[in-house]
């Protein structure tokens, strides 16, 4: 790569974390604080179910603006100690309904 480009790459053990927690915070509609008002989709962010390691690479945009801009932080907050202690996405449900 030229010395002007960073490249990243997701990290193996913690894409299915973080994958299983995007697909979590979309389906959700807010808890007892109602964190959201609106239902989000996918493919209002140029994404579709189910999100797969490739889209973490090739719609970074899409996850990226999902999760910046469209997330409550602590939803975001979830997602990413999700991602890093792994697991199945019943863990996040059970946890955080």
């Amino acid at each position: 790569m030229p010395s002007n480009v960073i490249a990243a790459w997701p990290q193996e053990d913690r894409a299915p974390g973080f994958i299983a927690g995007l697909h979590w915070a979309i389906n959700r509609t807010g808890g007892d604080g109602e964190l959201r008002r609106r239902v989000l989709t996918f493919e209002e962010f140029g994404l579709s179910y189910p999100i797969t390691k490739i889209d973490l690479i090739e719609n970074w945009e899409g996850i990226n603006t999902l999760m910046s801009r469209s997330l409550h932080s602590y939803e975001r907050g979830i997602i990413i100690r999700h991602a890093i202690s792994g697991g199945p996405i019943e863990d996040i449900i059970e946890r955080y309904p």
